[in-house]
């Protein structure tokens, strides 16, 4: 007996390189059957012609855990499971000081969360970032110690102050401490453009992608602050091409601000294409702007990234970062599947003054998992 079927959809598996029109059935949990078309009536039938159906999708950097962790990040499952998301990276809500809470939280939580500790004692429960009184590296060991098995990287946000006050010795102690737990290191790139920029920040900016390996992560690849390594003279190519032919890997985490289409336009034209789309989702843009993954893969596909590859960076690329084992649409895996509704028609992405225009926008539909189908919330916000 199938408990779920799927009618029509346009199944697409970038770790199959499958990209067809097909029903999928789903029983206990496994997927039963993946034809042209299956006999007989599940429990549930979901007739998904106007829809893509993908492995769950993964989004490698966004900020959950809610407000008693930080006042920007999200209640887990409203950027999860709910938003079309079977996997979700939190990108450093938390640092030593508070990740306790984080981890409590994720207890309590449908949808499971890869965490990358933040190695400023608070994450990003104060902002800006104070780093008066440099790095406590101490503190960002200990941590890692007390919760081996939970913390699948380090992030830190290259801010002005922490060029000031930690500087490129400080980021290569935490690129030495990350290998030797063999964890990534994910570093946020961008200075807010009002804060002041010390003495030596172009060599910062130059020489920090020499310190990265394979499998660490740049991300904010395309914003337009001060630090991002897209700029339009081109001046830091060189070091960027060398950290991507050695593996390191370039995440877009668009956010309100950390994004700029003419340097993504720029970037893709010129070879520097993401490893993952992401969102770096949070209170100040789940119901604007950003919204969800769905909507974040919809720029990137007007902006002209082919669907397979774009399916690929939020299902395969991010998996294989976090470590976590791969979904595929195949008969007798777990059926962890995201259901995406096509909408075809003139819209915009982004905002006034600093927006694309599309003719395509996907937006969550549902997801299996656990056996279930969970229909996502609707949005509170619509794009235009």
């Amino acid at each position: 007996m199938m408990d779920i079927c799927f009618r029509n959809a346009r199944v697409v598996d970038p770790g199959r390189q499958l990209d067809c029109r097909a029903d999928v059935a789903v029983a206990n949990g496994k997927i039963l059957e993946v034809a042209g078309s299956i006999a007989g009536r599940a429990a549930q039938e979901v007739d998904a012609s106007d829809c893509l159906l993908l492995p769950g999708l993964a989004d490698i950097h966004a900020h959950v855990g809610g407000e008693s962790v930080a006042p920007l990040s999200l209640p887990v499952d409203e950027a999860g499971l709910l938003r079309g998301v079977t996997l979700l990276g939190d990108a450093g809500t938390a640092g030593p000081r508070n990740l306790e809470r984080l981890l409590a939280v994720l207890d309590g939580a449908r949808t499971p969360v890869a965490v990358f500790l933040n190695v400023h004692e608070d994450g990003i429960a104060v902002l800006p970032q104070d780093w008066q009184g440099g790095l406590r590296i101490e503190a960002v060991r200990e941590a890692l110690d007390r919760h081996a098995g939970r913390i699948c990287g380090l992030k830190a946000m290259l801010s002005g102050a922490f060029a000031a006050r930690v500087g490129l010795e400080g980021l290569k102690a935490l690129k030495q401490l990350a290998a030797q737990r063999e964890l990534p290191l994910m570093l946020h790139l961008g200075a807010e453009p009002d804060e002041p920029l010390p003495d030596g920040w172009e060599r910062f900016c130059a020489e920090l992608p020499a310190i990265l390996d394979a499998g660490d992560i740049l991300s904010h690849c395309y914003t337009a602050k001060p630090g991002g390594l897209i700029t339009p003279d081109r001046r830091f190519y060189p070091q960027l091409r060398d950290a991507v032919r050695r593996g390191v890997a370039l995440d877009t985490a668009v956010a309100l601000r950390h994004f700029d289409f003419a340097r993504a336009r720029q970037g893709l034209d010129d070879g520097f294409v993401p490893r993952t789309i992401s969102t770096d989702l949070t209170r100040n843009n789940w119901h604007r702007c950003v919204f969800d993954l769905p909507e974040t893969m919809s720029r990137f596909l007007a902006l002209g990234m082919p669907l397979p590859e774009v399916a690929a960076c939020v299902t395969v690329a991010p998996r294989l970062l976090l470590r976590r084992p791969a979904v595929e649409i195949r008969a007798g895996e777990r059926a962890e599947l995201t259901l995406l509704r096509e909408h075809h028609g003139p819209c915009r992405f982004g905002e006034e003054g600093h927006s694309l225009s599309g003719e395509y926008r996907l937006s969550p539909e549902g997801v299996v998992w656990e056996g279930r189908y969970v229909p996502a919330a609707e949005r509170t916000a619509r794009p235009r």
